[in-house]
């Protein structure tokens, strides 16, 4: 994110730069035609990535004045995007603003409004997962300390709202497993940035019980992915901190531990193909 790029990496951490955005990237949804869409943060724009350069698709400035933050794409090739409050008048307050999750359609004509809120009063949208039949969207509430769930409907619109697991720390990246348990990326313990020491990644049962626990050692956990070539390997992707002037090339980093259960089917891919991580080639 601080380095400006999107990068791939193969299973033997060799590593490529498929293009640089300079407003900080951060959620990544592929679309169905091999295109890339990607939250500029800063700007509050979602761009996508394919063989014509990158372009805009829709700014979300009016949906997010301060950044918007993760993605998770859905079969239609649409995006449920999250944002972040404004942290400068959090850190002053301490009262922290609800935002909206807003849904992006870049199949929208021209003139259409290619994004509306689904969701309202969310406590800072991060990371976000679809089950398999594309049904149920989950998403983590790092203001709220929790995880959320809505039923998903056929046009994208979201409904019956409820808690998915109350967690008592701050979830960040999330993935699903095939059993239907979570894993969640934790920097922190509180919004108050506590200690690297309680950083660490955590899978989760549907109503909060943790089914194991993994440490970030020294760094913070902020996003994790199910992939690899039998979707058995959890990739770990953490820094020393989310602030751009405490980091530097070489303070993030990316580990692989192998698991037992095997990621969830995408709900961006056909219901017959299995789950890969896309930058495994």
């Amino acid at each position: 994110m601080h380095a400006g790029e999107v990068i791939a990496a193969d299973m033997s951490g060799r590593r490529e730069t498929i293009v640089t955005v300079h407003n900080q990237p951060s959620g990544l949804a592929f679309q169905r035609d091999g295109s890339l869409l990607i939250s500029s943060m800063l700007d509050s724009k979602v761009l996508r990535l394919s063989s014509a350069g990158l372009t805009e698709v829709a700014d979300l400035g009016s949906f997010y004045p301060y950044a918007i933050n993760d993605m998770v794409g859905d079969r239609a090739g649409r995006a449920y995007v999250g944002g972040l409050p404004d942290m400068v008048r959090f850190q002053s307050s301490r009262v922290l603003e609800p935002t909206p999750l807003v849904l992006v359609d870049p199949q929208g004509e021209p003139g259409d409004p290619r994004a509306r809120a689904v969701a309202q009063g969310l406590f800072g949208p991060n990371g976000a997962v679809l089950t398999p039949d594309g049904r149920t969207l989950i998403v983590a509430e790092s203001g709220a300390l929790r995880l959320t769930s809505f039923n998903v409907q056929p046009d994208g619109a979201l409904t019956k709202r409820q808690v998915w697991a109350d967690l008592g720390v701050v979830p960040d990246g999330i993935c699903l497993d095939e059993e239907g348990c979570v894993w969640v990326a934790v920097p922190y313990e509180t919004l108050a940035n506590l200690p690297s020491e309680a950083s660490c990644y955590l899978r989760v049962a549907k109503g909060g019980e943790i089914r194991q626990r993994i440490g970030a050692h020294g760094r913070r956990a902020f996003a994790v992915a199910l992939g690899g070539h039998i979707g058995r390997t959890l990739f770990l992707l953490e820094s020393t901190s989310a602030l751009a002037q405490e980091t530097s090339r070489g303070s993030g980093a990316i580990r692989i531990v192998d698991v037992e259960v095997p990621a969830a089917k995408s709900s961006s891919e056909p219901a017959d193909e299995p789950a890969i991580c896309k930058g495994d080639r």
